[in-house]
């Protein structure tokens, strides 16, 4: 490998954050003939910086899927390849998804991280006299997701996570990993977590006690995506969570299956937590009519372009409520199959959202 390559490369390895680098890259690639490669670095990074609204966004990921389908071998073969381990996609014109086991990751770490960047880190299996190594091995501050081994024990588990290298973890993926309150409490009161925009939790053994450490959390107040789906927290967890101060962000609320009811969604009507929200999935619950009514009243839902309220015990009443609201201008989806909704709700519905409801 030509030695600027190679400097060029362990740069983007170690700024994972940063495009200029990769762009650079792009401009060396192009004075070496690699033109194809160039023009695909671009396509991406510009393409993930665009919202994905804008038509030129569309026009560049086409042009992306084209070049890779072409060289998608050829591209593969930059990554090292070493038995247990597994690249996943390109983001930002690199591979930067991994999946290993923990030898593998004491192992190869050099060979691994300085081959290109390391955005999202899955580890599949982590032995317990391997724990602190793990912990303590440096290459983890490079890694922005994290996927950490779902069927480890709690104690092993949280001394992971415990490891001060995951400074600049964005997002934390615990779905059905059989993890209670204790983890929770690891994660809210770790001090390194504070730049966690996204917390997936689905699938647990999340109490009332669980929602309120990360309500009173002061480490997790950047997150902008939580999924607490299918755990039992209950009124008095979605109470809590409706009632933090320290959650101004979110925009990405799934409270589905959390055994909730109309007492909660009362307090969410009330709440700050998802103001400027977009996402509010509250499926899979016992929410009545009352319920539908303080939401239909609820001022914060003037910004939700998705709301999720499949399988509660809404009504005709909560149906002509929600489709009274002067609030739900800008819903794109709504949600309402498997309630209890009557032919004079769905053409209350029907007549003010078209085919945007689903019934």
């Amino acid at each position: 490998m030509h030695p600027e390559q190679a400097a060029l490369l362990r740069a983007i390895s170690e700024e994972p954050d940063d495009d200029g680098v990769r762009l650079v890259y792009a401009d060396w690639l192009d004075e070496y003939g690699q033109f194809a490669r160039a023009e695909f670095i671009r396509a991406q990074v510009h393409a993930a910086a665009l919202p994905i609204s804008d038509p030129s966004r569309d026009l560049l990921v086409r042009r992306a899927e084209t070049l890779y389908r072409d060289h998608e071998a050829e591209w593969r073969a930059e990554r090292p390849a070493i038995p247990g381990v597994l690249w996943g996609g390109f983001s930002r014109g690199f591979i930067d998804h991994l999946t290993l086991d923990e030898a593998s990751l004491l192992v190869h770490a050099p060979e691994l991280f300085h081959a290109g960047p390391v955005a999202t880190l899955k580890i599949q299996r982590v032995r317990p006299d391997a724990i602190k190594q793990v912990r303590n091995c440096a290459y983890l501050a490079r890694v922005r997701r994290l996927i950490p081994p779902l069927t480890a024990a709690e104690n092993d588990l949280a001394e992971m996570l415990r490891s001060p290298h995951f400074a600049g973890l964005e997002e934390l993926r615990l779905p059905f990993a059989n993890v209670g309150n204790f983890i929770v409490a690891v994660v809210a009161r770790a001090e390194h977590f504070g730049r966690l925009r996204r917390l997936d939790l689905a699938g647990n053994r999340i109490t009332f006690v669980g929602a309120w450490e990360i309500a009173e959390s002061k480490t997790l107040t950047g997150l902008r995506s939580l999924s607490i789906f299918r755990n039992p927290l209950g009124d008095d967890g979605v109470i809590h969570l409706a009632q933090s101060p320290h959650l101004p962000h979110l925009h990405e609320l799934d409270l589905q299956r959390t055994q909730m009811g109309t007492p909660a969604v009362r307090a969410l009507a009330k709440s700050a937590v998802w103001h400027g929200g977009d996402v509010l999935n509250l499926c899979y619950n016992t929410i009545d009519d009352a319920g539908a009514v303080a939401l239909a009243e609820c001022p914060l839902l003037a910004t939700h372009r998705t709301l999720v309220l499949r399988s509660n015990k809404i009504g005709d009443a909560g149906a002509e409520a929600i489709a009274a609201s002067p609030h739900l201008t800008n819903v794109q989806s709504l949600e309402l199959g498997s309630n209890e909704i009557g032919p004079r709700g769905r053409r209350a519905l029907f007549a003010r959202f078209g085919d945007r409801v689903h019934v």
